[in-house]
């Protein structure tokens, strides 16, 4: 059976960050990889997983937590060199100077709700502002409502809307469709 998806990408000039306050008192943490272990708190970690994880620091990628009372309720991880790949649309694209791509985010379905996620989007722009980024890039599913307005709040701007097409385990880009 072929499925159809679609992928929003959205970009953001770093110029205005809108205040995100979260309805719970949070830290922005940025995690060491030495502290992966903490993420477990917000989804478990197969051994596949936890590897996938070691290898983004290895490769240098950054990930960023939201700490509540000593407990990580969210993260989202940042790339800003290498190829970043846009694994539901079937697709990659090589990280410019001077951007970055988040991705990967997941909040603690107890604390959803609560602006933690446009929280930790805001202060991940600001960290790239403030290291001389000119953009940071971000995507969800068409299906993810909840990840659409958190990046919404944020202020990002959708670009793009990528379509694919799923069949026997296969993942054929179609071509991107500009949102003007």
């Amino acid at each position: 059976m072929t499925k159809t998806k679609t992928t929003y990408l959205y970009r953001h000039e770093l110029e205005i960050i809108p205040e995100v306050n979260p309805r719970i008192p949070c830290e922005f943490i940025q995690l060491p990889a030495v502290q992966l272990d903490r993420l477990t708190a917000i989804r478990s970690l197969s051994p596949q997983k936890l590897l996938q994880f070691q290898r983004r620091f290895q490769r240098g990628d950054t990930c960023f937590v939201a700490d509540y009372q000593g407990q990580a309720v969210h993260y989202s991880w940042l790339q800003v060199d290498g190829v970043h790949p846009i694994q539901p649309a079937g697709r990659s694209r090589a990280v410019a100077p001077a951007e970055a791509w988040i991705f990967d985010c997941r909040t603690v379905e107890s604390v959803r709700g609560k602006n933690i996620y446009p929280f930790v989007l805001t202060q991940i722009l600001r960290t790239l502002r403030s290291q001389a980024f000119a953009c940071a890039w971000i995507y969800t599913s068409h299906d993810n409502i909840a990840s659409q307005r958190g990046i919404a709040k944020a202020e990002f701007q959708i670009t793009h809307r990528l379509h694919c097409l799923e069949f026997a385990g296969l993942v054929i880009p179609l071509p991107p469709i500009p949102v003007h």
